[in-house]
């Protein structure tokens, strides 16, 4: 087994690759909070980006953006935001990246931030795709990216 810096199996992401305090100026700031296709693309480029899943220490900015998906969404622009919001749902279930053996425990009010976050996905109001993809996010990990044995696996043994 090799010394892989994820929680979970595979290789590491590309760190560093996106500034995430500009974007979420971009999101924010009074010239650019109404330049929506621009912020899809954003959103796009950051699943990009990670596509090998997001570090443990971004977790805050994640959270920052999925809330802003979110709530644009349910103001009424589930038809720009609904993609890049299962997108990065879709990244997000995947397991977390580790830049040192104890971010896990040290940061695990970043982990559960995003959890409660994407528990706000399941307002009535976000389509019901993103509510799959959020579910199927919680899923994967509750179930730690398939490392826990199942009720099954148990009792086979």
């Amino acid at each position: 087994m090799s010394d892989s810096p994820r929680l979970g199996m595979g290789p590491v992401a590309g760190a560093g690759e996106v500034d995430y305090e500009k974007l979420i100026g971009l999101f924010t700031a009074s010239y650019s909070s109404e330049l929506y296709e621009r912020h899809a693309g954003v959103v796009d480029r950051v699943c990009r980006v990670n596509s090998n899943g997001f570090a443990i220490r971004e977790l805050p900015y994640i959270d920052r953006i999925l809330t802003f998906l979110i709530v644009k969404i349910v103001e009424g622009k589930a038809d720009l935001f609904t993609q890049p919001l299962c997108k990065l749902l879709r990244v997000l279930a995947l397991p977390f990246i580790r830049r040192t053996a104890t971010d896990e425990f040290k940061m695990f009010n970043n982990i559960s931030q995003v959890c409660l976050t994407v528990s706000k996905a399941f307002d009535p109001k976000v389509p019901a795709e993103c509510q799959i993809a959020a579910a199927k996010m919680l899923a994967e990990f509750a179930c730690a990216h398939g490392a826990r044995p199942s009720c099954v696996d148990e009792h086979d043994e």
